[in-house]
């Protein structure tokens, strides 16, 4: 029997708890960040050739994307879509945008 090294193994483990974007015009790519209300992600978008980031709601309901997608300010990242997964869980999808977090300019 062959082993798997713990690179190997925590690869597998990362993937496997990936959303399903199955039947959409997302991809995964890496997770970029967790937090309470959900996990996001980059995705490619197939069809545009772009990467975006893909948020994956914890709890069910729309209502953050749709606030979010009615807010207009140039601070705000816009929301390009929105959907569902097998799971039932919703997703959203944003502009992704590079460089320091938020809380790093506090430190």
């Amino acid at each position: 029997m062959k082993w798997l090294s713990d690179r190997t193994v925590e690869h597998l483990r990362q993937v496997a708890e990936w959303p399903d974007l199955t039947g959409t015009k997302y991809e995964v790519v890496a997770e970029l960040a967790r937090g309470g209300m959900g996990t996001i992600y980059i995705a490619r978008d197939k069809e545009l050739d772009r990467e975006v980031a893909v948020k994956v709601l914890s709890g069910p309901g729309t209502q953050e994307a749709r606030i979010l997608a009615r807010l207009e300010h140039p601070g705000i990242v816009p929301v390009h879509d929105v959907g569902a997964l097998p799971d039932g869980r919703v997703f959203y999808v944003m502009k992704l945008v590079r460089g320091r977090r938020l809380y790093e300019w506090g430190r």
